[in-house]
């Protein structure tokens, strides 16, 4: 026979009307075990080709299907799919229609909707092909669009995903002339369940591997820019400390350029230049701190507003035409741009 059900008194705090600590501990234990319980499910079944799903819905840590299998929409027909590669998410189209094909070189791009609600809706509604802990192989241009894009591009299936213990690669392959392009942020990289049948975006910044800044950046001066609790705006309070490593200087500036610090940007040129510059200088070396500097570039991937943020010690601005963009990024190669079918 199971144990018999014990009746349990919670208190609860009148001056906020919330339980207190022993009701928060005993939710704290219901909710560990649904997500014990939610974990065995989305991993014993290996042999069902809805693994990839299920896997998705727990988020949780460990392997992936080695057969990675998606929802397939062809006109009326919906159906699970082997998941063919190179392949992109859906999301990157959000707010319009799927373009009728995309392809990187020869090999046409297997575009990936998200799973909503049996009734239907739009191909971005829903749970999305793309894990917000996952990175993709390679972060490609797209052109052909009604708007300059970049695009996460997967050309292998996802190995892994760490999702409690926060293990995300961050940095990602780029095309190799955009080596001055620090990163991208993407407003609408993902979108998680909520609770209440609902769906969240999640944003995520992915840097580029091969960018001087981010080499030198993502490291030790990351970790010791998000312990100051000041942030990038309290910069009057570590002067000294940014400036005694390249590594701090570089993750103070990709700092900057991730949450679009402008106004603290342009007030340091205008009112405190010789430090900016000593910042630029200690992030790169004193060849690049001249008064032709190379500029520094992050895409901001934010429908309808992407723009390509241009910085220099001397300047802070933002471009939305793509014929500007690629004026200053650089052609790549034909092999690492996706180009949309009419």
């Amino acid at each position: 026979m199971g144990s018999t059900p014990k009746r349990v008194s919670l208190s609860l705090d009148r001056s906020t009307l919330k339980l207190g600590a022993d009701g928060q501990r005993i939710i704290a234990q219901i909710e560990s075990q649904a997500k014990r319980a939610l974990w065995h499910f989305a991993t014993s079944l290996d042999h069902s080709p809805f693994q990839t799903l299920n896997r998705r819905i727990a988020e949780c840590d460990g392997p992936l299907p080695r057969k990675a299998r998606w929802v397939k929409v062809e006109g009326k027909r919906v159906f699970w799919s082997p998941v063919h590669f190179p392949a992109i998410s859906s999301m990157a189209f959000i707010y319009g229609d799927l373009p009728r094909r995309v392809a990187l070189g020869e090999r046409p791009a297997f575009i990936l909707e998200s799973v909503g609600h049996p009734s239907g809706g739009k191909h971005y509604d829903g749970l999305s092909w793309t894990w917000p802990e996952v990175s993709p192989d390679v972060v490609l241009p797209m052109k052909g669009w009604s708007w300059p894009i970049l695009v996460p591009v997967w050309l292998r299936a996802p190995s892994s995903v760490l999702v409690k213990s926060g293990g995300t690669n961050d940095e990602v392959r780029y095309p190799p002339a955009w080596r001055h392009l620090v990163g991208c942020m993407f407003d609408d990289y993902a979108k998680k369940e909520v609770r209440y049948g609902g769906y969240r975006t999640r944003s995520r910044t992915l840097w580029n591997e091969a960018a001087a800044l981010v080499v030198a950046g993502h490291g030790e001066g990351w970790r010791w820019l998000k312990a100051c609790s000041n942030g990038v705006r309290g910069i009057a309070y570590f002067r000294s400390e940014i400036l005694a490593s390249r590594e701090n200087a570089a993750a103070w500036i990709m700092a900057c350029l991730e949450s679009d610090e402008r106004d603290v940007w342009v007030g340091l040129r205008d009112h405190d230049p010789g430090f900016l510059q000593a910042i630029w200088a200690t992030a790169f070396g004193q060849a690049y701190s001249d008064s032709e500097s190379v500029p520094l570039f992050f895409w901001v991937e934010d429908v309808p507003h992407s723009g390509l943020r241009v910085v220099t010690p001397e300047d802070w601005m933002t471009t939305e035409d793509e014929k500007k963009v690629f004026e200053l990024l650089g052609e790549p190669d034909p092999q690492w741009i996706l180009q949309v079918g009419r």
